[in-house]
């Protein structure tokens, strides 16, 4: 029987939350390979007992499972915390292997999307968090600049439009949040300087054009210590226009 690589993640279940309703897990990814059906390797991992819902979110057939696991596994050494399990931090690990697979091996079966009622019931209750703190922590932050923005569309981050850039900030599945710096004509190097703290973009979407602009990134980071990057960058921009008049 083939195999099946697929990417696990652990959920928030209902039975922790009659527990703790302001814990989440930490943004962990599982990337291991099965034999066959990918749900029965679900419920293995679950378990009878466990109250951790762990659920694969993406898996893949018709594909050599093993070569592209070890792959992976060593492309993503860096962020690895123990054997099959990785940190994602940037919550773009599915996304990026996503692409990767679609790339180089297109003959590549999707067997396990985002389908799962249980897996859809966790995203929502999540997503509704995420546009929650937006509205109360995020948006008035981003007011208080004074600057030219626009809330995303599913509600969970805004754009911001400065002077040749547009600087996206998401909410993610805590209390902290991911900043990245596009521009057309910027460069890498240009952007690095204007926003302190931030690094040099992980991944970039060759299909997605806005992506190919990504010019620094910040992965996870309390909002104060992006709101303080920006900052960093109006304060050069007053200074400039003062000197210039």
């Amino acid at each position: 029987m083939q195999n099946t690589l697929y990417i696990a993640e652990p959920l928030f279940s209902q039975r922790l939350q009659d527990f703790d309703r302001d814990s989440i897990f930490p943004p962990i990814k599982k990337i291991g390979i099965t034999t066959g059906d990918p749900q029965r390797r679900e419920r293995e991992l679950l378990g009878t007992v466990s109250p951790v819902k762990v659920a694969i979110r993406a898996a893949w057939g018709n594909l050599p499972a093993l070569e592209v696991e070890t792959m992976l596994h060593e492309l993503l050494d860096n962020c690895r915390l123990d054997g099959e399990y990785f940190w994602d931090g940037n919550e773009s690990l599915i996304g990026s292997v996503t692409a990767f697979i679609h790339r180089y091996y297109p003959e590549a079966v999707v067997l396990v999307g985002a389908e799962d009622p249980e897996i859809k019931a966790a995203d929502k209750a999540v997503d509704e968090a995420k546009a929650l703190r937006v509205s109360e922590q995020l948006e008035p932050a981003v007011q208080g600049l004074g600057v030219r923005y626009e809330l995303n569309a599913n509600r969970k981050g805004v754009r911001i439009y400065l002077d040749g850039y547009t600087l996206r900030i998401g909410a993610r599945g805590s209390d902290k949040y991911t900043f990245y710096v596009f521009s057309a004509d910027k460069t890498v190097e240009q952007a690095l300087t204007d926003f302190p703290g931030t690094e040099t973009p992980s991944f970039r979407s060759e299909k997605d054009p806005e992506e190919r602009t990504k010019k620094a990134m910040m992965g996870m980071r309390h909002l104060d210590e992006i709101m303080d990057s920006i900052k960093n960058y109006l304060a050069k921009i007053r200074e400039q226009r003062a000197v210039d008049e």
